[in-house]
């Protein structure tokens, strides 16, 4: 390893909390997903000077991938570790790009990237580092995990500014169980310094901004192409239901859109409604957006729930900055009372609660809008 703050770096890195309890670095094996990024190159630089056996997997879900393999296969060459590239394209296909139409389709703003750590990197990744005898699995995410005798605990990255914890509402708490994240301790600055002092080939490699499927990040051309049938015209009304404008699509907006509507109305106007049977979009003021009450469907509980009402925070999409509420379980679904309204609450993305902790939260879970 590279110098004094390299050393530095290993000497605050894993904490007993960061590690399975039932792992031996020295004697355990670790699966680590490579994307060709700084961030999952620098997690299996970081796993093994701790001691792990570390090999490497590249999950192929789109055409466009030769580049970012290769900067996988590179970075695993510069490691000395073995790198599989497994075609899930098919898998991926049927399940998070299906998904994506549908809920297009029903006029609701999905959010692969949550779908997709549920169902293929906390899924089918972790399925086949069990199969491949691996004893943990780790990613580049920015996020933290507390292993406990009693479970997983995930918790928000230090660099809140980078902080993933939000994707991890849905997935499955025993899938947490043999999983590590090496940056969930560091700001970002500091781990493209830490693949900079390892010499990695992808050390000024920039982040990745697009969903990963959607090229040149032109989802309406893609969901045409995917979904012919969603292009159909229709009214772009006011909240009285008086006639504005046309639209050639609904799966062209989602709450809360000001910009690209097309129509000039001499004040803000927002999209504060999509409504799939009438094909119509519904233009409102900033307060027509915001929303006191909301229900999440299908909560994915990745630690007991308090009995009784509580008080937790709340993010109601990825780059939220998030706001108090008290929360209300209901059988599978829990009612959320926000603290103060809401604004832009979207049909079809996630919600994630959070309880407080001392320099952190703690993720109880999440839901669908």
């Amino acid at each position: 390893m590279q110098g004094r703050g390299m050393m530095r770096a290993l000497l605050i890195f894993f904490k007993p909390m960061d590690i399975p309890r039932d792992i031996e670095p020295s004697t355990s094996s670790v699966l680590v997903a490579m994307s060709g990024g700084v961030d999952s190159s620098v997690a299996a630089a970081l796993l093994q000077k701790q001691g792990f056996a570390v090999s490497g997997i590249y999950m192929i879900t789109h055409d466009d991938f030769e580049q970012d393999l290769s900067d996988a296969r590179r970075v695993a060459a510069a490691l000395g570790i073995e790198l599989e590239a497994v075609d899930l394209r098919s898998t991926f296909a049927e399940t998070v790009i299906r998904y994506f139409v549908e809920e297009y389709k029903n006029a609701r703003t999905p959010n692969p990237c949550v779908y997709c750590n549920r169902h293929i990197k906390f899924g089918k990744l972790i399925e086949l580092a069990r199969q491949r005898g691996a004893d943990a699995f780790a990613t580049g995410h920015y996020i933290r995990l507390r292993h406990t005798d009693s479970g997983s605990e995930v918790l928000t990255a230090k660099n809140t500014a980078k902080d993933q914890s939000y994707i991890l509402c849905m997935v499955e708490p025993e899938n947490l169980q043999r999983v590590i994240f090496p940056v969930g301790q560091f700001t970002k600055d500091r781990v493209r310094d830490m693949a900079r002092e390892l010499k990695l080939p992808i050390h000024d490699k920039a982040d990745s901004q697009e969903i990963c499927f959607v090229p040149d990040d032109d989802y309406p051309a893609m969901l045409e192409k995917l979904c012919p049938e969603l292009k159909k015209e229709g009214l772009i009304v006011d909240t009285d239901g008086a006639a504005l404008g046309r639209h050639e699509g609904i799966y062209k907006y989602t709450i809360g859109q000001r910009r690209g509507l097309g129509i000039a109305l001499g004040e803000p106007a927002y999209v504060v409604r999509l409504e799939p049977h009438s094909n119509k979009v519904v233009l409102g003021s900033k307060e027509d957006l915001m929303q006191k009450v909301a229900t999440v469907r299908d909560f994915n509980w990745l630690l007991v729930p308090p009995a009784e009402e509580f008080r937790a925070f709340v993010k109601i999409r990825y780059n939220h900055r998030g706001q108090w509420a008290d929360i209300i379980v209901e059988d599978k679904d829990v009612l959320v009372r926000f603290e103060q309204p809401a604004s832009a609450v979207t049909p079809g993305q996630a919600c994630a609660v959070y309880l407080p902790e001392e320099n952190a939260f703690k993720l109880l879970g999440g839901g669908w809008l």
